[in-house]
Formats: C-alpha cells, sequence, structure tokens
C-alpha cells in the first residue's frame, strides 16, 4: 500500500496467522486504555536506548530528561490522536 490506511473497529478485533512483520520508516504509538495482555514463547527486542516511565514517576516529578521527553511524546501523540486530554501548565504534563 502506498499512502495513507485508516482502521476503525468497533468490538471485537481478531488477527491469526502463522507469522507477521511490520516495518516502520518512522514511529509507531499504541495507546491501550486498560489493560494490555500478551503471551509469547520468546519476547525478544533489539533497541538502541531503552525508556519507559511510571505515571507515579511523573506525578512526582522524578524524571530522567530521557522519561521526560518520552512523556511528552506521549502528551503529543495523544494530543493528535484525541484519545485523551493532555494539559500543559508550569512544565507539568497531567495525562
Amino acid at each position: 500500500m502506498i499512502g495513507k490506511s485508516t482502521k476503525c473497529v468497533f468490538g471485537p478485533d481478531f488477527k491469526s496467522a502463522d507469522s507477521s512483520q511490520t516495518i516502520l520508516k518512522t514511529s509507531s504509538f499504541k495507546y491501550v486504555p486498560v489493560e494490555d495482555l500478551k503471551v509469547v514463547g520468546r519476547d525478544s527486542k533489539i533497541c538502541k536506548t531503552s525508556v519507559s516511565v511510571t505515571e507515579r514517576d511523573v506525578r512526582q516529578g522524578k524524571l530522567s530528561t530521557a522519561q521526560h521527553e518520552l512523556v511528552i511524546q506521549a502528551a503529543e501523540n495523544m494530543s493528535r490522536t484525541g484519545k485523551k486530554e493532555v494539559i500543559q501548565k508550569d512544565q507539568t504534563i497531567f495525562l
């Protein structure tokens, strides 16, 4: 496919395949508001850097520079998708 593709599913969505591969040119964003459950035989990942942050760390303001950048990126993505209201006030981001 060349161009844009949009998929909206209201209700359950099921995918079954022998294998699946995704190659992206820039970035990927995944938003799961309740729970993300994954059951795998082996989970492998190769990355240059890995950054994670908890909502508790955000509320307490205990963020490294990399974590702060991750929160900013998540807020920008959620603003674009309209999934969650994002408010920035005094350099504190509330998700």
